[in-house]
Parts: C-alpha cells; structure tokens; sequence
C-alpha cells in the first residue's frame, strides 16, 4: 500500500482553510486516503486493538496542521474584526446583585473582553447604563411590588474593536435556592423554524432565499453573505431582487423590516410555554463553573433528564412542549461542556462520560430530585448509560432515540453515510488528523453553508432528506446544528471519540430498564447494530423500531418519545 500526499489532498487542505465552501472538496479527498487505509483491516480489529499503519499519512499531518493554524488565525481576526458571525450563540452573562459576572458564555467573552471575574463597574457600557443596571441589581433581593410590569431592561453594551454597540436585554432570573440574578443576553433577531416557514409559505422563497435574508437580518451587506456563501456579489443582488418581487417591498431596508416584523410577530402568538429562552437556568459546580441548563413542562411532572447529542440541540423539545403538560412529563436538559452556551472543563477527554453524569447529578440535587428517568439522543446515548452506572438508584430507566450503540466491528463503521463515516474512522484510527476536518466544518456551518453541511450527512438516507425538505423540521435541525457549533469544534471532538469506541462498560454496569426507539433506515447506526445491542442487554430492553425512518426519528415521531416515557 502506498499513500503519500498528492497534489489533489494538498490543495484541498489549503483551500479549505481560505475557503471554508471548500470543505467538501477536503471531505472528499480525505475520505478516500482513509478509507484506503482501513479497507484491508479485519471485521473484528476494533475488538483487538489492531491499528492500522499510519506511517503512509506521516508526510500529511505537517500540512494539516498548518492548515488549522491558518483557520483558527483567520478566525481570531474576523472575531475581533466583525464581533459575531451569523450562527454564533447569543451573548449571555449573569450579575449577581452585588454586581459580579457570576457566568459568561464564549461569545460573551470574545465579543466584550470579559471574564468570569469581571465585575459591573469594567463591563463596556456608558455611565448612564451602568447606573440603570445598578438600580436594577440593588432590588433583585426584593420582590416585585404589586403593580409591578416586571418589564425588561433594554442596555447597550460595546463589543472590542468595533464602534457599533450591541444592545442587550436584562432580565431578573430565579435560580435553585432562591437566588436571584440578572441575565443580559443579546437581542438577536429569533430566526426560528416557524419564522422560515412562514416566510416561505407566504411568499415561495426558496431555502436559499430564507438563509440569505436571514444573514441580511443579522446585519451583513451583500458582499459579506456573497463571500461566505462563496457566491459572486452579482449573484447575491439577484437573489435580493428576486427576494423584493416576490414579497413586492420595494427596498432592502423594508424588506429586513418585514421579516424582523415576522419573526416578532410569530413569537408573540406562540403559546406561554413555547417561547424561546423561557426555561434557561444555571447551577453553579463544585469547580466554580456555572453549567445552564432547560426546565421544561410542569414542575410537578414525572422528572426526565435530557442529554443532546453531537448534532442536535435543545430546541427540539419546545416543538412538543405543551405535551409535556398534558402527559405531566418534566424535563431536565442540561447543556454539555462545549455545547451551545456552556462553559468548557479541563477533565481529560477519556474523563468525560462520567464527569457530565457527575455534572448532571449535581443538577438534580439542586433540584432535589432523586429518581429520574434519562433520555440519551443520539450521541447522548453514551451519556445517559454514563449516567446510570454512576448512579444506579437514581435512573429508573433509559430511553434511547436514534441512540449509538458500542463500536466492537469494523462492519459498523462500514453501514455509515459516506460523510459520517469518513468523521468515524478519523476519529478512531487517526485521531491526529480531527480537529483540522472538524474545525473545517463548523467554518463551512458559519459561512452559510449550514444546509450543505447537513445534506452531506444525510445523502443515503431518504426519510432524513424528506424532512430536510420540510421548513419546519428542517429549521429546528439547522437550530440544532447552530447550537452544537457554537463555540467551535471541541464537543465534536469530545464526542467523536466516545461514540466509535466499544463502550460496552457502561451499560454493563446498569440494572435499569432500557427502551431503543430506532428507525429501520438509520443511515448512521445500523439497525442491525441496534438489534444485537438490545439482544445482549437482554429481557430488561425494548426495541422500538420505526418503518420508514431514518437518523431523524424525533423530528418525524415525537409521539413515540412521549408515549413511551408516560408509559414507564
């Protein structure tokens, strides 16, 4: 076997770290090196620790390395430069009432110059906003007067290197046991699943459309969408004309008005309890860090903990959540170090698994919740049984949807989508070279070309590309992509080495029931994989396999989720 570097991996690899609309161009080239490499590997080397030899892909790394270099540079400037990129999280921080930044997310840190001991008095505001916000504080400890509209303070804060400020809204915030805290997060535009459809069932915008007057909302000029959708800007301004005709304003300026317009509109006629951001809480751990997590459905309601995966968020579940008040189903959703707006840790990757389950107990101390019910979607999986081995007497039972199951096979590696499996047997096998191709993704995710991103994942599976055609499922997965992103590549990492080794360990140290809702055409997990699993867990495990579906049997069958945790 030989496999030196070659003109065509070389190219890709520089190309992509200029031009992140690259990235599949480097996916493609990659993934044939790596699938030469394990092509001759026998079916059960997973099981004997047989590596391949990389000594062919030596030649490589120094290329791949420089190439991250170049991406995180490249980034480090157009964060300072322009303070936000279209699918970063929200700006969020937390004064306590004597006015210290009790937690701040990566986007607040980058985008003000914070840090968790930052204080009222160094934030980036103007005198007269500063002293708005002190009155606020010296009255958290104080409950609202009858009569009191409780109204949110709306505040301008100064991102660094930038003149334009960034306006904020504060919020006091209940927190377990009883404290009090003012939250500001950025006022984003609420770009929604609801938002897209109903802009696209109104007027026949195409999905290209939507994303582009969404980067318009979010403030960007055509030349900037033009460059990071790696489109010529004559290209772009005859999308906005076709954009105009068709919703027949007759400026940008009211056209960026319409939809703003929309999407404020579609957030006040949703119900109470499916408003974004409403169920958002943080606990503070033993190391100081303060982990958010979402409260969902009745407070009273049978307590259920939730644990994302790799690709998916949390928005997911507000699709469903007026159910969860007619099923009296509560659930606990943590953030996961990396993800979304959570702060990251220095525990050791291998650490991970039982460092969340240690993290999610904490939670339900707080909570003073002692037996929970833990749903694992998809890499969540590896989590929830984390979570069940540590605590065996407080998970009463494990619902997993489109769950992993343990790698033993190089068979399992094999039944992946193309893209997914090029990820798998990097992170497996050449470890070195992940962070580069992750890293690559979330710029391409960042430049808008989230869609693309997506539809590589799913190109063999036609059920999740079903949904993809559907706005309203497709939007909240492209939330989720945005919320997995947000600070970068690091949870991708922390979970692609989890979920392609043989984890067996820990449903094996687990007693409780175990129910796997599955679709027959996962193009990630095997079905057949899924089978053998739930063959080796024995009587205590029910599989639920559902006809016609693929990876993205929450989206298409939430009805199963919840029928089976009412019933346990």
């Amino acid at each position: 076997m030989h496999m030196k570097i070659d003109a065509g991996l070389l190219e890709a690899i520089y190309q992509t770290a200029l031009l992140p609309q690259k990235y599949d161009g480097l996916m493609d080239e990659w993934g044939a090196r790596i699938e030469t490499l394990v092509s001759n590997m026998p079916d059960d080397a997973v099981q004997d620790g047989t590596e391949p030899d990389q000594s062919e892909l030596d030649e490589a790394f120094p290329y791949l390395s420089t190439s991250l270099k170049i991406m995180e540079t490249l980034d480090k400037s157009r964060d300072k430069a322009a303070g936000k990129t279209q699918w970063s999280v929200s700006a969020k921080l937390l004064l306590s009432a004597g006015g210290q930044v009790l937690w701040c997310n990566g986007r607040a840190q980058r985008l003000f110059g914070i840090s968790h001991a930052s204080r009222l008095e160094t934030l980036a505001m103007d005198p007269a906003t500063r002293t708005r916000i002190s009155k606020v504080l010296s009255r958290l400890d104080t409950a609202p007067a009858p009569g009191e509209t409780g109204a949110p303070l709306i505040v301008q804060m100064s991102p660094v290197g930038s003149a334009a400020p960034v306006f904020m809204i504060a919020n006091r915030l209940e927190q377990p046991g009883n404290q009090t805290v003012l939250i500001l997060e950025q006022t984003d535009p609420v770009w929604s699943a609801a938002v897209e459809a109903s802009l696209r069932g109104s007027f026949g915008l195409t999905a290209s459309e939507t994303q582009v007057l969404a980067a318009l909302c979010d403030g960007k000029t055509i030349a900037e969408i033009a460059e990071a959708r790696g489109r010529q800007v004559s290209t772009l301004r005859t999308q906005v004309k076709s954009i105009l005709r068709k919703t027949a304003v007759g400026s940008q300026a009211q056209l960026v008005r319409l939809a703003l317009s929309v999407a404020a509109h579609v957030e006040a006629i949703l119900p109470e309890n499916e408003r974004r951001a409403a169920s958002i809480q943080f606990h503070t751990l033993p190391d100081g860090r303060r982990i958010p997590f979402h409260d969902y459905g009745p407070k009273g309601g049978k307590p259920v903990v939730f644990l994302h995966g790799m690709l998916d968020g949390l928005s997911l579940i507000t699709g469903f959540e007026s159910a969860l008040h007619e099923g009296n189903l509560r659930i606990i959703a943590p953030e996961r170090p990396y993800f979304g707006s959570a702060p990251g840790c220095g525990r050791r990757v291998s650490d991970m698994v039982d460092g969340v389950a240690g993290d999610v107990l904490e939670i339900l101390d707080a909570l003073k919740l002692e037996r929970v019910a833990v749903v694992g979607h998809m890499a969540g999986a590896v989590y929830a049984y984390g979570l069940a081995a540590r605590a065996p007497d407080r998970v009463s039972a494990i619902v997993n949807v489109s769950g992993g199951v343990p790698i033993r096979s190089i068979a399992q590696f094999k039944h992946m989508s193309r893209r997914q499996r090029t990820i798998a047997y990097t992170a497996r096998f050449v470890p070195r070279a992940l962070p580069l191709l992750l890293h690559a993704g979330v710029r391409q995710i960042e430049f808008g070309g989230i869609r693309d991103f997506v539809e590589a994942l799913y190109e063999s599976s036609e059920p999740d590309k079903a949904l993809l055609a559907d706005a309203a499922a497709a939007g909240s997965i492209m939330d989720g992509i945005k919320f997995a992103v947000g600070q970068g590549y690091k949870g991708f990492e922390i979970d692609s080495y989890h979920v392609v080794r043989d984890w067996s360990a820990y449903p094996e140290a687990t007693r409780c029931p175990v129910h796997l809702i599955h679709g027959r055409h996962d193009p990630v997990v095997a079905f057949a994989s899924v089978e053998d699993f739930a063959k080796r867990l024995g009587p205590r495990c029910r599989l639920i396999g559902v006809e016609e579906a693929g990876q993205m049997v929450i989206y298409a069958r939430p009805d199963l989720l919840l029928e089976t945790l009412a019933a346990l």
